[in-house]
């Protein structure tokens, strides 16, 4: 058995009308103003004809849909998925034009799985805004209809509904039939003209209309009278008049009318209790035991009948049933699939439990179980399970499916988890790769990389205890591996880095050699461990690996974050250049995956900060800042603080500096781990070293712990960095002692960048004792290192001391290449603001979109993002996302690059 990557098409077709369908043109015309609005909604208990009424209205007023395109989808409980809901959505949306949501669905499928819920929705809303810019170009009126909608409780789903309503194109409507008011803004809707009501009031039949049904529906006629009394009982309740015309049936004689019409009351449970008193009881036995059977069904074909009941008649039954109008509703033009009235569905249940007692009705469900099962539908076969709740038979269906879980909990992890979790944990005992798909499901669901919830963590880890020790019992080292790495894992996202590297170092002595998956997260947090405390050309190795075999294992996750890491090895080894690269195709591939995103923008703003392109580095560090603060990531939105804060002190306004490390970062100790808490307090210490304020900078000197043996050696290394500057500034002596400390540091470590700026500081020391000839020794080499890489800030945050000391030391005419890299630095000391000089350019490898096309030529024209957004009737988010795919097309970093680019390559 596989998982199904089809959707069930039954869901997605207009429902079958009926020959003795009553023409209700009153309600047609109020529905012909569905037109006029955005949305429509139709809400009223269960049995009042919402579904005919609006499965009528079209096809009264859009034969073969000339008037306007129609798409339908008929929800039920598994829906609630946010993944799964939105594919059938965007898969209705393709019956209207099957160009549309090619992108949408893609990015649905990308979607990272364990996001938190604020990424999440950012990225709903980012791939329902292709979506809506797909629908958009729609050439006709469209009509969604949404069926049942009330089985939805996701607050996810309500809402992005919210924003696809919100930001619906003008020409396409959406209607909602539902049983219940949504929990949608339907009151600012309501105010702004957008919305269309039809509620319980307004679907009731009129005289006239239940004088035409009830003509419709019984052989016999009935008197002026006798209609208009039944009409006063039922109040014009459909579903009432369908039960009592179903058991009108049976009463030929007038004095049996009479008596049946008097005893008649119109509230919901008599009529309900007649159509088992009446209606099912007209049937034989073999009749009513196959209506019992099957009553628990969603939907019904004639095999699945079969398997429910054990009889090999399902389908001239169900034709039979369909003939005699007894409740039966066609899903489909060709009468496979049916499905019970909701009314008559609700009561031939409570009859099968009562007849035959939970056993029995377990059985049958059972049966459909194992049906869907036998032919792949896991989803169905599941649910249907969890409704017998025969959660052993969930667990053993689930553990069959192990090798297609980790897909299943890529597409639909809120399914996998709801599932799950209605497991009693004893079961879970006997699957130990259940336990560790669970503990997986609980710990990435605990938002982001601090665990907020110490009941679920200690319930995975639980978890992970009773899978352990069963693969144990088992002698299956292999498997004892991944639990080890899922521990590196939870390690490494609470920055406890030593754990993390003991798992995972453990893990990779078990894990078995195609475990490429387990084998490639433990490999890049060991890199991690060496980035930061051990050894970086290993680090860079082990990187490289943990890539390949995160690509062999087709983990799309795994690579990005792997890839940024790698990225950050780049940096420290002082190469740019292949940084940028590295950043940009996080960028080009993270599409709706804001948390990636945000880390790639913030690598991106710390770069172009270093090569002193100040406009860009804004812009990336701000837009990395909202992303982190729209996701509530504490790392992300303090650490872009700091480098804002570094570009603003660049741009000469200390204030909006000292307001973002002190007045935004808030009280830190509360908001971010005592790692963040710690880098806060060195930002601020640095930028009082930067605007003289000395005596601040000793305090933090004096607090700083300097035997921390978890703090990574990077930090430390930049701590010590600030402190050797202050006795630089002070002329002290012992700074190139310290310096060459550091030095030693840097080289044990193989931080290059680290041993550049030692030797930037050395340069200094060396001058302030009026040593030049030591000074402009290490001055020209560092200045040699850095210049290939488009450094700046290396040399300009260190101030007047630093031009002082080019001026003095380097020479005037012999430094070859370097010689005009030297005058820019100058210039700026001096007051002028040099951007790095465009790259070599060439013809992008790949070719700019029509889209991407018009995005640029409004970008090198000087438009900001929203202004391109107005004039291309886009998102702004549509608009980032097309100029990082130029910049990395183009290999530009900035609009002037983009422009040079677009001049001397004519592009567009």
């Amino acid at each position: 058995m596989s998982y199904p990557a089809e959707l069930l098409r039954t869901k997605l077709s207009l429902p079958r009308l009926r020959s003795n369908l009553v023409p209700r043109e009153p309600l047609w015309v109020q529905l012909d103003h569905v037109l006029d609005h955005t949305l429509t909604l139709i809400s009223a208990p269960a049995g009042f004809g919402k579904t005919t009424l609006a499965r009528s209205w079209i096809a009264s007023r859009n034969t073969d849909q000339e008037r306007f395109l129609t798409a339908w989808l008929s929800l039920d409980t598994g829906d609630n998925d946010p993944v799964r809901f939105w594919r059938y959505i965007i898969v209705a949306c393709q019956s209207l034009d099957a160009d549309i949501g090619g992108m949408a669905l893609a990015q649905l499928v990308s979607m990272q799985p364990f996001a938190p819920e604020a990424s999440t929705q950012l990225a709903f809303e980012a791939l329902l805004t292709n979506l809506l810019n797909e629908l958009q170009n729609l050439s006709q009126v469209a009509v969604l209809i949404i069926e049942d909608y009330h089985l939805i409780t996701s607050r996810s789903i309500h809402e992005a509904m919210t924003f696809f309503l919100d930001h619906l194109p003008r020409d396409i409507h959406v209607i909602l039939l539902t049983r219940i008011d949504p929990p949608l803004p339907l009151a600012r809707w309501r105010a702004h003209g957008e919305l269309l009501e039809l509620q319980a009031d307004d679907l009731c039949f009129s005289q006239e209309e239940t004088d035409a049904f009830l003509r419709l529906s019984l052989a016999f006629p009935l008197d002026e009278e006798m209609a208009k009394r039944l009409h006063q009982r039922t109040e014009g309740w459909s579903a009432g008049l369908s039960i009592i015309a179903s058991t009108m049936r049976t009463h030929r004689a007038s004095q049996e009318r009479e008596y049946f019409l008097e005893t008649l009351t119109g509230s919901y449970r008599p009529l309900v209790d007649y159509l088992v008193s009446d209606v099912l009881q007209a049937q034989s036995e073999a009749v009513q035991a196959f209506l019992l059977q099957t009553s628990g069904l969603s939907r019904l074909t004639s095999s699945l009948c079969d398997a429910v009941t054990e009889r090999s008649d399902s389908e001239e039954l169900l034709l039979a049933l369909e003939r005699a109008n007894l409740f039966l509703e066609p899903l489909d033009a060709s009468g496979q699939w049916y499905r019970y009235h909701a009314l008559f569905a609700e009561a031939m249940q409570h009859e099968a439990r009562l007849r035959f007692g939970p056993k029995e009705t377990q059985a049958c469900l059972i049966r459909a179980s194992t049906w869907y099962e036998q032919r792949g539908y896991l989803h169905e076969a599941v649910e249907t399970a969890l409704l017998a709740e025969d959660y052993a038979r969930v667990a053993r269906q689930l553990n069959q499916e192990h090798e297609n879980l980790y897909r299943l909990m890529l597409t639909e992890f809120y399914t996998l988890r709801r599932w799950l979790e209605q497991l009693p944990l004893p079961i879970f005992q006997q699957y130990p790769a259940l336990c560790l798909f669970y503990a997986l499901i609980i710990f990435f669901e605990m938002d982001g990389r601090v665990v907020r919830d110490p009941e679920r963590y200690k319930m995975s880890n639980e978890l992970l205890l009773m899978a352990e020790l069963r693969w144990q019992v088992e002698n299956d080292t292999a498997h004892s591996g991944q639990i080890d790495a899922f521990r590196s894992l939870m390690s490494i996202w609470q920055s406890e880095y030593h754990q993390a590297n003991t798992f995972a170092r453990r893990a990779l002595a078990c894990l078995a050699d195609d475990d490429v998956a387990w084998r490639g997260v433990s490999l890049s947090i060991v890199a991690t461990w060496e980035r930061l405390f051990g050894s970086l050309s290993e680090a860079h190795c082990l990187m490289r690996e943990a890539l390949r075999l995160s690509q062999v294992a087709g983990n799309a996750y795994g690579m990005r974050p792997i890839l940024l890491e790698l990225c950050e090895v780049y940096m420290l080894q002082g190469s740019l250049n292949l940084a940028s690269k590295g950043y940009y195709q996080v960028l080009g591939e993270a599409g709706i995956d804001f948390h990636d995103r945000g880390l790639a923008l913030f690598g991106l703003a710390c770069l172009s900060y270093e090569r002193n392109q100040l406009d860009d580095a804004l812009n990336q560090a701000q837009e990395a800042l909202d992303i982190g603060q729209k996701l509530g990531d504490d790392e992300l939105r303090l650490r872009s603080l700091f480098v804002l804060a570094r570009i603003y002190f660049a741009l000469n306004n200390i204030s909006q500096a000292r307001q973002l490390l002190y007045g935004t970062t808030g009280n830190v100790h509360i908001l971010a781990t005592p790692l963040l808490a710690r880098e806060t307090f060195f930002w601020r210490a640095w930028l009082a070293f930067m605007v003289g304020e000395y005596s601040e900078v000793e305090q933090w000197m004096q607090s700083r712990s300097i035997e921390d043996e978890s703090l990574p050696c990077p930090l430390r290394l930049r701590e010590d960095l600030l402190a050797t500057r202050l006795l630089i500034e002070r002329g002290d002596e012992g700074a190139v002692k310290l310096l060459e400390y550091c030095q030693e540091q840097a080289q044990r470590h193989e931080y290059t960048a680290a041993s550049r700026e030692i030797q930037v500081l050395c340069s200094l020391a060396y001058f302030k004792q009026n040593d030049l000839a030591m000074a402009g020794q290490m001055l020209q080499t560092v200045v040699a290192q850095a210049q290939p890489e488009s450094y700046r800030r290396l040399f300009l945050d260190q101030g007047k001391l630093m031009a002082d000391c080019i001026r003095a030391v380097l020479p005037g005419g012999d430094m070859g290449n370097n010689e005009r890299y030297v005058r820019e630095l100058l210039a700026v000391f001096e007051g002028g603001r040099v951007s790095q000089p465009s790259s070599s350019l060439s013809y992008p490898s790949e070719a700019l979109s029509v889209q991407e096309q018009r995005v640029l030529r409004l970008f090198v024209a000087g438009l900001s993002k929203p202004e391109i957004a107005n004039e291309l009737i886009i998102s702004v988010n549509t608009v980032k996302t097309h100029l990082s795919r130029i910049y990395r097309k183009l290999n530009v970093t900035s609009r002037a690059e983009a422009r040079e680019a677009v001049r001397r390559l004519r592009l567009v």
